[in-house]
């Protein structure tokens, strides 16, 4: 089996929420610390290595990130139906878009404050350069923190489609405030 055979085999979110995440996880950790070679060799064992990595990464932010945001960032970001969400997801690529969306978003942030966790074992393990590990330790958890509110915003997006049926992109831009229950309203524009 070659590496075109594997790729050929991906869905978009096992590329997307799997091998990409995994991707820049691997590169950065070779690029920024010292626990990894910053040689890499692309080969069908380095890729396999990569989307178990992407896995493990997607599911720290599955189980993980989504519970500690609770806590941490003192945001609720509401429950999906997951029946629901199925049956919305049959045969609605738009929608289905959107989902993709929302949890590389998810992964790409948890990917990131991976990347702060690991810069910080680098630095105590390899007594690395503190400005430089601070500074690398700071772009992650910046953009962490970036890619957790594109997550927010786009589960936002996820729990209006469940809530509404969306027959184009820009039935989602279209609502102006929650009511009293926090319920969005479509039918009004947004200011």
């Amino acid at each position: 089996m070659n590496l075109k055979d594997v790729f050929d085999k991906l869905t978009s979110y096992n590329l997307f929420n799997y091998l990409f995440p995994g991707f820049v996880f691997v590169l950065v950790l070779s690029q920024t610390t010292e626990l990894m070679s910053p040689e890499l060799d692309f080969n069908l064992g380095m890729i396999v290595i990569i989307y178990f990595t992407g896995l493990v990464i997607s599911r720290i932010g599955s189980l993980i990130l989504e519970d500690m945001s609770k806590v941490i960032f003192f945001v609720s970001i509401g429950n999906i139906d997951m029946q629901e969400l199925l049956e919305k997801l049959k045969g609605n690529v738009k929608f289905e878009a959107i989902f993709e969306a929302m949890n590389m978003y998810r992964t790409l942030s948890a990917t990131l404050f991976c990347l702060g966790l690991f810069t910080i074992v680098d630095t105590i393990m390899n007594f690395s350069d503190l400005i430089i590990s601070l500074v690398d330790f700071l772009g992650e958890i910046g953009l962490g923190i970036l890619f957790f509110y594109a997550y927010r915003k786009q589960r936002r997006k996820v729990l209006l489609c469940l809530k509404h049926p969306v027959n184009n992109t820009a039935d989602l831009f279209k609502w102006k405030k929650k009511d009293k229950r926090g319920n969005h309203d479509l039918n009004q524009q947004h200011d």
